[in-house]
């Protein structure tokens, strides 16, 4: 485990997979291709691209009482992620 992501954030993509909220998911070593990389297209049943923001956090956070400006705090940088 590298990471965590927040996904289906756009509405169009909730109301195809119906739901109303984002999804957050683990983020594998596996899943990272590095800057450049040629990703095979047969590791793959629908490749497609998703462009997603990557929070890469400095310290820990989280838990029900935890808001945004704990996050922000906790977050070092943001940088462009693209799923396939």
């Amino acid at each position: 485990m590298v990471g965590w992501k927040i996904c289906t954030t756009f509405k169009t993509m909730q109301y195809a997979m119906n739901i109303d909220i984002p999804d957050s998911d683990i983020l594998f070593d596996d899943m990272l291709s590095e800057h450049g990389a040629t990703v095979p297209k047969d590791r793959f049943i629908q490749p497609r691209v998703e462009p997603e923001i990557a929070f890469v956090m400095k310290s820990a956070t989280g838990g029900s009482n935890a808001t945004r400006a704990d996050v922000l705090a906790a977050t070092d940088y943001v940088a462009p992620l693209s799923k396939f």
